[in-house]
């Protein structure tokens, strides 16, 4: 299971509510393990929300907490 890491995340002012303001973004994903292709699709299918920061529009970040989430209700659901 991946561990919750703030070393591979962004912190994003005022973007989201208090609480949910600690953001995944696609390529600090990828170094926990977590591809590129599965975050994109989770997106696709609306089962995570991706939002774009005002200072680099052209990325897409993901609550770090909603992708851990996903992660250990399908690895749950192997088991």
């Amino acid at each position: 299971m991946i561990s919750y890491d703030r070393s591979y995340c962004a912190e994003v002012p005022r973007a989201l509510l208090p609480g949910d303001r600690l953001l995944c973004s696609v390529r600090a994903a990828e170094r926990l393990e977590i591809s590129n292709r599965y975050i994109r699709i989770l997106a696709k299918n609306g089962e995570l929300k991706a939002y774009y920061h005002p200072a680099t529009p052209k990325l897409l970040f993901f609550k770090l907490s909603d992708i851990l989430e996903y992660q250990q209700r399908n690895s749950s659901r192997l088991n």
